[in-house]
């Protein structure tokens, strides 16, 4: 009998469920498997058939919560020492006149020790062999990218005309129908998907960027967050300036549902592995912003005490949440606001940009030239706070001669210019102030709008702090616009765009970092991408989502934003779009590693056949690395590293799935690709390591490609002098390169497997 473990409607009782499945087999069941209905009984439920027993186990397996010790072999054996002496071992013991009696509990107390440290060892071997999987990083399963085809050379328009895939896409994210190469040049925006084109089309296109990560603006990522954060910690590391995240929380409305017993200490081992990862992205001068509400504020702050130093806490940003409704249960009070904690990585090193009071709206008027009046501009004070200062009391001349005196107010007090003379000469010389005699015929200053400059005619941009508490936006209309875009039945809970551009602004820079890894719809991505399309900027995005509405809301949300910002009923109402590229990438699960585990029996521990103690030892403490290791790391698959494959679940299904095995050494070494050429079955990746190595990684399929050919391949592609550049060369399989000493113990040319190995098993504490 198979099951699915499917996601339904919040308001689908789990029970229900199962008891229909119970009732559907029982209508269905063959004659033969009458003994599925045998008694299973519990303490809760007496009639508890084997059949609901089974059912019931695989719910819970598909939806309890579950977590790797660290150091289980340690934790029990430290249990087992407690056990012993609070339950076996008695102080009175010690003291008996029996020493017989004694002697036996001494021997109970070994017996016991003796089969314990063995159960211990077997329990710690499988629970760390599980961390070992948690922990490897995991494959790129598939990469693809996304651009604009004002970036795309108009030599390669004939072959995306001819794809219909693509074309069919056009229609239904963007309304557009093209069936003539000639219309391209017009819809310089469309966003070309590489996914509907062949390798060798992506391949080349690819070649044509000659910093291809650099001009690449963003990247989505489809993976569970802390295998993402753990592939890409080697090449992000302290590059990320901003991080945003808004996960679940922890309400049970928002799919982040656990025991009652168990539900803070979940949420805060799910919270807390991964901030620790996010440390090591974010730069010295970088802020995290974390959304969260009453639930779950009190835990997460003391938890970010811990994580990012207690000193390093910039402010605890209240978001009053306009027009959303409560968030609360509470009957006393209708909460409608949510935090927004924020820390730093060295607090001292963090600038934080103030929020404009906006020049031109004290200044707007209809009229060319506006009579001012008050505390900041050039006519006379008035009533106002500032003090009578003789400086600028000085007299302007009117085009008749006759002499301007700030005049004094109605109550007799003195008043002056509020500039000085000479900023008062720089304004006149430059056009922005006017004398001429208004409606009375009384000669009057004027100044032009927008002026608001220093004594050197610099414009001012007045700024203050901005406020720990945001009382503006609000979670409607993050809903209006998803149903704008026709994303919007999904998520319910969304922050708006002008929230995260608020919070992204405050970083006085237009070319930082911004990571989501809680990336939900994508409105990280929208609003950094909103932001340059305002002022020019070229901030990147890192997006991180597992769920499954990736490819059908997150994806093409940032594909619509990018063709247009203007949308209706799903409907772009204009073309107004902005050029992008971003890479989207789906990951290797620790469900995939564990579906494609196999144990096969090696000729090392067939030798352990000939001594008991070693066999013991083995099976007990080595048995689960040894017969795994040959599939977890598989030479003979860098053979041909464009075939290697992995089964991966598709619609609760293992498909045999091409692994992309480039992608994936990028990665581990920390890559920042310049350029990627293919010339048949020699794929080459040229770039500089984060840590400024320049680099070149030569991928061939050695049963195809001699050590000749490739060698002909390099040299004409990098001659002696630019190849001499390079200060390391990757290569797969044996190879005829010079391999020249770079330093101790290290050689320019290094072998991709061995460099491969040692780095996906690098191991980061959870």
């Amino acid at each position: 009998i198979n099951f699915t473990y499917e996601t339904h409607p919040k308001s689908t009782k789990q029970d229900d469920l199962a008891k229909q499945a119970l009732e559907t087999i029982q209508a269905n069941i063959p004659g033969e498997f009458v003994l599925a209905f045998d008694k299973a009984p519990t303490e809760k439920n007496k009639a508890r058939t084997v059949l609901e027993k089974h059912i019931n186990n695989f719910i819970s397996r598909n939806s309890f919560d579950y977590f790797i010790h660290k150091d289980l072999g340690g934790f029990l054996n430290r249990e087992l020492d407690f056990y012993i002496k609070n339950e076996v071992l008695f102080i009175d013991d010690i003291n008996t006149e029996n020493p017989i009696y004694f002697t036996a509990q001494l021997s109970k107390i070994k017996a016991l020790k003796t089969v314990a440290n063995k159960i211990i060892a077997f329990l710690a071997q499988i629970e760390d062999f599980q961390k070992k999987l948690w922990l490897k990083k995991k494959f790129v399963i598939s990469t693809n990218y996304c651009i604009t085809l004002d970036r795309i050379p108009e030599s390669y328009y004939p072959e995306i005309v001819a794809n219909q895939a693509q074309l069919e896409e056009w229609k239904v994210l963007f309304d557009v129908e093209i069936t003539d190469v000639s219309q391209l040049v017009f819809e310089q925006f469309l966003v070309l998907d590489t996914k509907h084109f062949s390798q060798e089309f992506k391949d080349k296109l690819l070649a044509e960027f000659y910093d291809l990560d650099e001009e690449t603006d963003g990247l989505l990522i489809n993976s569970e967050n802390f295998q993402a954060l753990g592939l890409i910690k080697e090449k992000e590391h302290e590059k990320v300036n901003i991080i945003y995240i808004d996960p679940p929380y922890n309400t049970g409305k928002d799919g982040f549902i656990y025991k009652d017993g168990f539900s803070h200490s979940s949420w805060l081992s799910m919270i807390e592995s991964r901030v620790y990862l996010t440390k090591s992205l974010l730069s010295n001068t970088g802020v995290c912003y974390t959304s969260v509400d009453d639930h779950e504020f009190s835990n997460l702050k003391g938890l970010s005490d811990t994580i990012w130093d207690e000193k390093n806490f910039v402010a605890d940003l209240i978001w009053a949440n306009q027009e959303g409704g409560g968030s609360s249960d509470s009957k006393l009070f209708r909460i409608k606001h949510e935090h927004i904690l924020t820390f730093s990585k060295f607090k001292e090193l963090v600038e934080v940009s103030g929020v404009s009071i906006g020049n031109e709206e004290r200044y707007k008027s209809s009229d060319e030239f506006v009579l001012q009046r008050g505390k900041y501009y050039l006519q006379k004070l008035g009533m106002g706070s500032i003090q009578y200062s003789e400086k600028l009391d000085y007299p302007i001349s009117a085009p008749d001669g006759s002499i301007i005196m700030p005049a004094d107010n109605n109550s007799g007090k003195k008043a002056c210019w509020r500039w000085s003379k000479n900023k008062f000469d720089w304004g006149i010389t430059n056009g922005f102030i006017e004398i001429k005699k208004d409606s009375s015929g009384i000669w009057t200053v004027y100044t032009k709008q927008y002026f608001n400059c220093d004594n050197e005619g610099n414009i001012i941009e007045r700024s203050q702090r901005p406020m720990g508490i945001i009382n503006e936006f609000s979670s409607t209309q993050a809903a209006k616009l998803l149903d704008s875009l026709g994303i919007g039945s999904i998520f319910s809970y969304a922050k708006p765009v002008d929230l995260i551009k608020y919070l992204i602004a405050r970083t006085d820079k237009k070319s930082v970092c911004i990571l989501d890894y809680f990336a939900g719809s994508g409105t990280t991505g929208h609003s950094a991408i909103k932001l340059n399309r305002e002022d020019g900027g070229k901030r990147k995005y890192i997006l991180v989502e597992m769920g499954t509405y990736f490819n059908n809301v997150t994806k093409p949300r940032i594909q619509k934003v990018i063709y247009s910002d203007n949308w209706k009923n799903g409907k772009p109402q204009d073309k107004a779009g902005i050029s992008q590229i971003f890479k989207y990438q789906v990951l290797e699960s620790y469900e995939d590693t564990l579906n494609n585990l196999s144990l096969q029996t090696t000729s090392a521990s067939g030798l352990l056949q000939f001594n008991q103690e070693a066999q013991e030892e083995y099976l007990l403490s080595y048995m689960l690395d040894v017969e795994s290791e040959g599939h977890l790391f598989n030479l003979e698959a860098f053979k041909n590293p464009f075939a290697y494959q992995l089964n991966v679940t598709e619609n609760n299904e293992l498909v045999p799935t091409t692994v992309d095995l480039v992608e994936t050494f990028n990665y581990l070494i920390g890559l920042y690709v310049q350029r990627m050429q293919r010339v048949k079955d020699i794929k080459l990746v040229e770039g500089k390591t984060r840590t400024g190595e320049k680099t070149l990684v030569i991928w061939r399929n050695l049963e195809t490609t001699s050590n000749e050919e490739t060698e002909k391949v390099f040299r004409k592609l990098y001659d002696s002098v630019r190849s001499a550049e390079f200060d390391q060369i990757y290569i797969n399989g044996d190879h005829h390169f010079e391999n020249v000493r770079t330093g101790d113990d290290q050689f320019k040319v290094k072998l991709i497997e061995e460099s491969f190995f040692k780095l996906m098993f690098n191991q980061t504490e959870l």
